[in-house]
C-alpha cells in the first residue's frame, strides 16, 4: 500500500486474485458488505465486528467466501 493509489481494497484483492492469500478479505468492500445481508438474511449492513468475526470463523476459507458472494451479486 505504499504506491500511490493502492488502498486496502486493491491490496486485498491482488492479494487473492494473484498471490492465492486464502486469508485475505476485503471488510471495506462494498460487494462484500451488499452480500452479507443477503446470505444471512440481515435488515442492514454487517458491522465491522461481524465481518471480524465472519472473517475468523471462516480462517483460511474466507477469500473463497468473499469470490461466492460477489458471485452471488452478478
Amino acid at each position: 500500500m505504499k504506491l500511490y493509489g493502492v488502498g486496502p481494497w486493491t491490496a486485498h484483492d491482488m492479494m487473492m486474485r494473484c498471490f492465492r492469500i486464502q486469508e485475505a478479505f476485503p471488510m471495506a468492500d462494498v460487494g462484500l458488505q451488499n452480500g452479507i445481508p443477503y446470505i444471512l438474511a440481515l435488515e442492514e449492513k454487517p458491522s465491522k465486528e461481524l465481518l471480524s468475526r465472519l472473517k475468523d470463523k471462516w480462517g483460511s476459507w474466507c477469500s473463497y467466501a468473499v469470490f461466492y458472494i460477489w458471485c452471488l451479486l452478478y
